[in-house]
């Protein structure tokens, strides 16, 4: 009781703040992670869409991320101010880093909504 009264007496008094960032973008993908339990043929398998990135660090490499779809949005925007970047923002009282919000920002028709591959052409 007395830790929890405590850590209480930090968040408010001190103040708590949301956490952002900004990174550069290099590389975005949308798909689909298939999980699964299974205990002696019993259990079940489920999927969650997922955006997997590529994110630029600090020292010059690159490391792949992926993050739930539905805490996601992407902005094609018709001018970006530098090459595309992604903003992330955790609210102070949320303790489950899934649940961080992620903005991805890309040129504008960078999406392709619709395709169609014609294997006869390769013939």
């Amino acid at each position: 009781m007395i830790v929890f009264v405590a850590c209480l007496f930090v968040l408010v008094v001190l103040g708590c703040e949301d956490k952002t960032a900004r990174g550069e973008l290099a590389a975005l993908r949308i798909g689909n992670q298939v999980e699964g339990n299974f205990l002696l043929g019993i259990g079940s398998i489920g999927g969650s869409p997922k955006i997997y990135f590529m994110r630029k660090l600090s020292g010059g490499g690159y490391r792949v991320t992926s993050h739930p779809a539905a805490y996601s949005t992407i902005f094609e925007d018709v001018v970006l101010p530098e090459r595309p970047y992604y903003t992330y923002r955790m609210s102070a009282w949320c303790l489950c880093p899934e649940r961080a919000e992620y903005e991805f920002h890309i040129p504008a028709g960078a999406i392709v909504h619709d395709f169609s591959v014609d294997l006869n052409d390769f013939n």
